[in-house]
């Protein structure tokens, strides 16, 4: 079992008018890296660089991936550091076979419980993210979003050029949004996914990396709503069950929460389609709702009309929301920002197609509203049992050998 360290964080201002919070991350080879989290250089006195959570919660799961333990060199909030020793590092390690027990050693920081003024959520923009948005506008008092937070920790990408491009294009979108919304919109960029060994880790077990983002900033959000893909009742530790470590959200989250910055699970509470039927009724997510699997720019002519839009209409990620779009009479409201063409080639070949590959209990759930509506036609019968069929083939080694022999793709050149 090794040993990585933490050093105490400092503020480093940058001459594009950017600011980074910064910690020299040491490791047994005594090599050391500068991990950052970089915003606007007006919110740098929001950044906390006289503690290390942001940091510890961020290369939590690398370390226990790679078994290194982590020794800080400037203090831990004290209930942070209590539930991450006493629950979520015992319980996780337990269960999950990539992931395994480590120490962490810091001084403890009791904190007064001063919540900043802001409440945040991330902006995706997808379906998840947008609903959170719509719901957590609407609230009143001190629950009410104020801020939208908005990072590149989520990339699967390990191209620095190629993120700090996309991060830059996402941002402008990501601000006009919030601008539309009449709240304020907060970029961060991080070099957090170059601390991380293996990109499954990184992206499997994704909810501390994300949450390390609104921990860099508590000196000014005291409410993070955090947006779940899966119900309550998908929550499980038992790998054979998990599609991912969102599985587990309930009891992450609940770790990571703490007098100084309060995270919610957001979404659990609902399905999808009612997810869709929610922020169908928001002119902004009209405008602007982008689930596309594929990096695309919205692009205009020299007339000013779209010519290419966020989402591509075909893709996985697409393919779903148009068929809920168009199960709950919804879709004409989002033409703005889907390429339409392969859905109205043929709306019962891809509805089908989408209900034959999507999991049971969502399809069966668009099935309804189908029906509900009046738009379950027999040929979106035949082209389901049809694309059933297909795939439930593809998943035959035998099948697929004999076809690659057949075509002569299997033969060595």
């Amino acid at each position: 079992m090794g040993t990585i360290i933490i050093s105490k964080p400092y503020i480093e201002n940058k001459e594009n008018g950017k600011v980074r919070l910064c910690s020299n991350i040491v490791y047994e080879n005594k090599k050391s890296r500068v991990l950052y989290y970089e915003v606007d250089a007006e919110y740098a006195q929001y950044l906390n660089y006289e503690k290390v959570d942001c940091f510890v919660l961020g290369l939590l799961h690398n370390c226990m991936n790679t078994k290194m333990n982590i020794k800080c060199e400037a203090p831990v909030s004290e209930q942070l550091l209590f539930q991450l020793r006493n629950y979520y590092i015992p319980v996780i390690s337990k269960h999950m076979s990539n992931l395994f027990y480590i120490e962490i050693e810091a001084e403890e920081i009791s904190e007064i419980n001063t919540l900043g003024s802001a409440v945040a959520t991330g902006n995706s923009g997808g379906v998840d993210s947008f609903y959170t948005i719509v719901k957590y506008l609407n609230e009143k008092g001190s629950f009410k979003l104020t801020h939208l937070l908005f990072n590149n920790i989520s990339t699967e990408d390990d191209d620095e050029e190629r993120i700090r491009r996309w991060f830059e294009k996402e941002e402008k979108e990501k601000k006009q949004i919030a601008n539309e919304l009449g709240i304020k919109a907060i970029g961060m960029y991080s070099n957090l996914y170059s601390f991380y060994d293996s990109h499954y880790i990184y992206n499997y077990y994704y909810a501390a990396q994300y949450i390390s983002a609104p921990y860099a900033l508590d000196k000014l959000i005291g409410k993070y709503y955090y947006s779940s893909s899966y119900a309550f009742s998908d929550f499980t530790i038992e790998p054979k069950k998990m599609t991912d470590g969102s599985n587990f959200d309930l009891l992450a989250l609940d770790c990571f929460s703490t007098n100084i910055l309060k995270v919610y699970s957001t979404g659990a509470e609902t399905g999808r389609v009612d997810k869709t039927i929610a922020i169908a009724k928001n002119n902004v997510a009209n405008r602007h709702l982008q689930v596309c699997a594929v990096e695309q720019n919205k692009q205009y002519n020299d007339a000013g009309v779209i010519v290419k839009k966020l989402n591509c209409g075909c893709c996985r990620k697409c393919s779903r929301t148009i068929t809920t779009l168009y199960s709950i009479g919804q879709l004409e409201k989002f033409n703005l920002v889907f390429d339409l063409s392969h859905f109205n080639n043929d709306k019962d070949k891809f509805i089908g197609r989408e209900l034959a590959s999507d999991l049971y209990e969502f399809a069966d759930e668009l099935t309804n509203y189908l029906k509900k509506n009046k738009k379950y036609t027999t040929k979106i019968t035949l082209w389901r049992l049809l694309y059933k069929i297909r795939y439930t083939l593809a998943k035959s080694n035998i099948l697929v050998g004999l076809y690659h022999g057949l075509s002569g793709k299997g033969k060595k050149k």
